[in-house]
Protein backbone atom coordinates (compact mmCIF):
# COMPACT_ATOMS: atom_id res chain seq x y z
CA UNK A 1 0.00 0.00 0.00
CA UNK A 2 1.70 3.38 -1.35
CA UNK A 3 2.01 6.52 0.87
CA UNK A 4 -1.47 7.79 -0.82
CA UNK A 5 -3.61 4.67 -0.47
CA UNK A 6 -2.66 5.15 3.37
CA UNK A 7 -3.25 9.30 3.24
CA UNK A 8 -7.14 8.27 0.93
CA UNK A 9 -8.43 5.63 3.41
CA UNK A 10 -7.43 7.91 6.13
CA UNK A 11 -9.43 10.63 4.74
CA UNK A 12 -12.32 8.46 3.69
CA UNK A 13 -12.64 7.07 7.17
CA UNK A 14 -13.51 10.91 7.86
CA UNK A 15 -11.67 10.74 11.79
CA UNK A 16 -8.83 12.29 11.27
CA UNK A 17 -9.77 15.22 9.26
CA UNK A 18 -7.71 17.69 11.64
CA UNK A 19 -4.60 15.14 11.48
CA UNK A 20 -3.92 15.63 7.87
CA UNK A 21 -1.08 18.07 6.61
CA UNK A 22 -1.82 20.52 4.19
CA UNK A 23 1.43 19.51 2.36
CA UNK A 24 0.66 16.01 2.56
CA UNK A 25 -3.27 17.10 1.21
CA UNK A 26 -2.21 18.99 -1.42
CA UNK A 27 0.48 16.47 -2.98
CA UNK A 28 -2.19 14.15 -3.40
CA UNK A 29 -4.54 15.85 -5.41
CA UNK A 30 -1.91 16.80 -7.91
CA UNK A 31 -0.83 12.96 -7.46
CA UNK A 32 -4.29 12.18 -8.47
CA UNK A 33 -3.91 14.96 -11.57
CA UNK A 34 -5.68 17.83 -10.05
CA UNK A 35 -4.31 21.41 -11.42
CA UNK A 36 -3.32 23.96 -8.56
CA UNK A 37 -3.84 27.70 -8.97
CA UNK A 38 -2.61 29.59 -6.05
CA UNK A 39 -4.32 33.43 -5.05
CA UNK A 40 -2.71 34.55 -1.99
CA UNK A 41 -3.66 31.76 0.71
CA UNK A 42 -5.90 29.76 -1.47
CA UNK A 43 -5.12 27.08 -3.31
CA UNK A 44 -7.83 25.95 -6.08
CA UNK A 45 -7.76 22.22 -7.38
CA UNK A 46 -9.84 21.70 -10.96
CA UNK A 47 -9.60 18.75 -12.86
CA UNK A 48 -11.30 17.96 -16.45
CA UNK A 49 -14.37 16.16 -16.09
CA UNK A 50 -14.82 16.82 -12.23
CA UNK A 51 -17.26 19.72 -11.74
CA UNK A 52 -16.68 21.17 -8.53
CA UNK A 53 -13.52 22.35 -7.65
CA UNK A 54 -11.43 22.12 -4.26
CA UNK A 55 -10.16 25.13 -2.43
CA UNK A 56 -7.80 24.82 0.69
CA UNK A 57 -6.51 27.70 3.01
CA UNK A 58 -3.19 27.84 3.82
Amino acid sequence: MTKYDKLIMKILKGRSDANIAFDELRNLLINLGFEERVRSSHHIFVKSGVEELISLQR
